[in-house]
């Protein structure tokens, strides 16, 4: 047993079952996290309540508890979505007032791109003449009709009216610019020819908006009507409508594709309703662009310093200066660097050229250590 002590093999053991330990629990915690995550995009089905004071309610089952206090009595949270006529996207109800429970078959999901999800049952398409009945097929279609005018409108929205508003700021500061110099007649031409600009693109702004008014009309002249749980009608622009789908209805393959589905438009889709639906692309996006900025603003800064440091400058006063002064910018804690780049780079890509000089601050040593023996030096944070 002495001996087994003093070859300290105990000691390597508890180090691996400790690691082994520290990476289930890791391994553990991200399963967990990824089935509660991704559960989230599968299609869950329509439920319909009737309760014991006659009233009748529809939606998706959140989840499901104790009531407090009160022993053996549970509660269902119930998504009833509709959140422009209810006012709420969840309502708890006790399992003791549910006198039925049903999950109809034709009762649909309504994806839009206000106000949340609708629960209801189609019941047709209101136009100028009146209602007319509508199938599932009929929506598809017009969904795809409106799907293509909305992609046009976002596009003279952002691209046409956007650039020329950015264009207007443009001129608006040359013009700022050019009324603070010393007045002259070459500075009044140069102001003539900016507010001639201005005014062609005050032209087109008007045009653009005329054509905006004209495509919102369209998208406002299809409404579908749709019946809710307690019997009233539910008006919504087909224009608002991003898909619909019967959850009752679906089956494995059709949820499974569905389920793909959402994934995608996670990954790729702008985000809508404050951040708590749609994608995430925009993140993205600036999590890449953000990593390439700090990549090429480090890299070759710190490979060359490095080079010189060890191959060129010697123990020279120069080399010397510049070792000390990476070295206490590796003391800088992460928050002043973040500082620093909210003061200096607000306007300048704050986040990339920001984290370039918090690299920055230990990638030369490093470099320096690696051309020289191949070890890294210590970097924290």
């Amino acid at each position: 047993m002495k001996k087994f002590l003093r070859s300290g093999n105990h000691y390597i053991w508890l180090t691996a079952g400790t690691l082994t330990v520290s990476l289930l629990m890791i391994s553990g915690l991200i399963v967990l996290i990824m089935i509660n995550g991704f559960d989230i995009f599968w299609p869950r089905q329509i439920v319909r309540f009737t309760l014991r004071d006659g009233t009748a309610v529809m939606g998706e089952v959140a989840e499901r508890e104790l009531v407090p206090h009160q022993k053996g009595a549970y509660r269902t949270k119930l998504k009833v979505g509709n959140r422009d006529v209810y006012g709420m996207d969840f309502r708890w109800i006790d399992n003791a007032d549910i006198v039925s429970q049903t999950y109809p078959v034709h009762a649909l999901t309504v994806e839009r791109r206000e106000w949340g999800n609708l629960y209801g049952f189609l019941y047709g398409l209101r136009r100028n003449e009146g209602v007319q009945p509508l199938k599932a097929e009929g929506l598809a279609s017009l969904l795809a009709e409106n799907h293509a005018l909305y992609k046009k409108i976002r596009y003279v929205e952002k691209k046409e009216i956007g650039n020329i508003n950015y264009r207007m700021e443009k001129f608006r500061l040359a013009l700022e610019g050019l009324k603070s110099q010393h007045p002259s007649e070459k500075i009044q031409n140069k102001i003539d020819a900016v507010m001639a600009r201005m005014e062609h693109l005050e032209n087109s702004y008007r045009e653009k908006e005329a054509t905006l008014v004209a495509l919102y009309e369209k998208a406002r002249e299809k409404e579908l009507v749709v019946l809710l749980a307690d019997g009233r009608e539910e008006i919504v622009p087909v224009f608002q409508i991003i898909r619909f789908y019967a959850p009752n209805e679906m089956g494995i393959f059709s949820k499974t594709g569905f389920y793909f589905a959402k994934f995608w438009e996670f990954v790729w889709d702008d985000p809508r309703e404050a951040n708590t639906e749609g994608g995430v692309f925009p993140a993205i996006f600036g999590t890449v662009m953000m990593v390439l900025i700090m990549s090429i603003a480090v890299v070759p800064l710190g490979v060359l310093t490095a080079v010189y440091l060890k191959e060129y400058a010697g123990d020279s006063f120069v080399s010397r200066l510049v070792r000390i002064s990476v070295s206490n910018l590796a003391g800088v804690p992460s928050i002043v660097f973040g500082v620093f780049g909210l003061g200096f780079f607000i306007y300048f890509w704050a986040g990339g050229l920001t984290n370039s000089f918090f690299l920055m601050r230990c990638q030369p040593l490093r470099m320096e250590r690696g051309v020289s023996c191949g070890q890294r030096s210590p970097c924290r944070s």
